[in-house]
């Protein structure tokens, strides 16, 4: 087996977003970590553990939780110029925290400082490891940190101008693609009468609409401007989340006529289209009902039809 010897425990630390250097960019629900021998030594080390930081090489009560190696070894023999994965673990990682990555190790100080794979940070005023109890501006030998996604997640538009002072809303419905149980996703809509929402009411309904489709939002006051949240779930084992399609928000708009001009262009394997509404290109996408006369000399000949206009790699 591995020989541990008595020396002090190695403490990496890991820094949220936020903070300087930055390493975290992802909450997630689980954790991995990868660490990576030198070229030309072996590496052993034992109990590792991560925690969320409170100082220096002190955890916050409660958050420390171990890793264990695939087949639920404790120890790790890390063979030169080599990775290994920690297996995943159940630990909420949150972006915007610190955290402490601790190993005890077999070599003493000398390989830590001399041979061991390290990464420095160019203006590493933080320490970004505690070697012996002391501070030292490297990380050793942790390569990679991997998360899975977070059991939770929120997603909040932006604001949307109905160009209305006080327009009737009917409902709002979504296309979405969802992995239940893996994941889910629910809605919900705000509006206001000032371009930053300050004065918005209340979210409808108070907790999220749960099904895509025929969600009334006729409750909702008349303000011009509109914003939806969308929340998503996941859940163990956190690989999969559900994915947003669209969102649709519809409300009573004005009547009224507009000089719509559109030209088609059609290939063998492709079609184009481009319109515009009094003089200006579509700034997103729109359902268009026509219907076209023409006098012939049989009598009036008509056409009606449905398309829908959606302005394509716009982000429109």
């Amino acid at each position: 087996g591995i020989i541990i010897t008595n020396t002090a425990p190695v403490f990496n630390v890991i820094y949220g977003d936020g903070s300087q250097p930055s390493v975290m960019r992802y909450n997630g629900a689980r954790v991995r970590l990868c660490f990576q021998a030198s070229p030309s030594e072996h590496f052993y080390m034992h109990n590792v553990a991560i925690m969320q930081q409170s100082s220096g090489t002190n955890a916050v009560a409660g958050t420390e939780t171990a890793l264990t190696f695939p087949g639920g070894a404790v120890s790790k023999l890390v063979q030169k110029g080599t990775t290994e994965w920690t297996a995943w673990a159940d630990f909420p990682l949150d972006r915007q925290a610190n955290y402490l990555v601790r190993f005890e190790r077999k070599h003493d100080v000398s390989y830590i400082l001399g041979g061991a794979v390290t990464w420095t940070y160019e203006s590493a005023t933080p320490p970004m490891s505690y070697i012996n109890g002391n501070p030292d501006d490297r990380l050793v030998l942790l390569k990679e940190i991997e998360v899975a996604y977070p059991a939770q997640g929120i997603y909040r538009s932006g604001i949307f101008d109905t160009s209305l002072a006080s327009p009737t809303y009917r409902q709002i419905n979504w296309s979405q693609k969802e992995n239940i149980p893996d994941g889910d996703i629910d809605i919900r809509v705000r509006t206001g009468s000032l371009p930053d929402l300050s004065d918005a009411v209340a979210w409808l309904p108070l907790g999220y609409f749960q099904s895509n489709i025929g969600n009334t939002i006729a409750a909702l006051s008349g303000g011009r401007y509109v914003q939806y949240e969308v929340k998503f779930s996941a859940a163990s084992p956190y690989n999969t989340t559900a994915i947003l399609r669209d969102v649709t928000i519809d409300w009573e708009a004005t009547p009224g006529l507009v000089d719509l001009v559109s030209g088609f262009a059609r290939g063998p394997d492709y079609g184009i289209i481009q319109a515009e509404v009094n003089g200006q290109l579509f700034t997103k996408g729109v359902e268009v009902e026509m219907e076209i006369f023409k006098d012939g000399p049989f009598g009036t000949n008509q056409v009606a039809g449905v398309m829908e206009v959606r302005p394509l790699n716009t982000g429109r």
